[in-house]
């Protein structure tokens, strides 16, 4: 066995070697390694989902008061579809109508 000294001093030269070789994969390798050595404290969560399965009630009912909204204007654009299209279209509407 080596010496930790030595063992030391061979891990800069091949990281120096690593380097050389690979600059970006060796600055890679060391941010894992520090992210790695400082712990885990709170890790940041992209996918909107938590742990915590409290739901708001109130913010549920809001959003499906505005998916009702969509709903209605959407249907609701089927009738005033004439009105949109300028005034030769809303003229179409009113003979239709007729």
């Amino acid at each position: 066995g080596a010496s930790p000294e030595e063992l030391k001093e061979a891990e800069e030269k091949i990281a120096a070697l690593r380097m050389k070789l690979d600059p970006e994969g060796e600055a890679r390798r060391r941010r894992v390694e520090a992210r790695k050595s400082q712990g885990t404290e709170k890790k940041w969560n992209f996918s909107g989902k938590s742990d915590n399965r409290i739901i708001n009630d109130r913010f549920r009912e809001h959003e499906a008061n505005l998916e009702r909204q969509r709903m209605l204007a959407f249907r609701a654009r089927g009738r005033f579809r004439a009105e949109d299209e300028g005034e030769e279209g809303a003229e179409k509407g009113v003979r239709k109508r007729r």
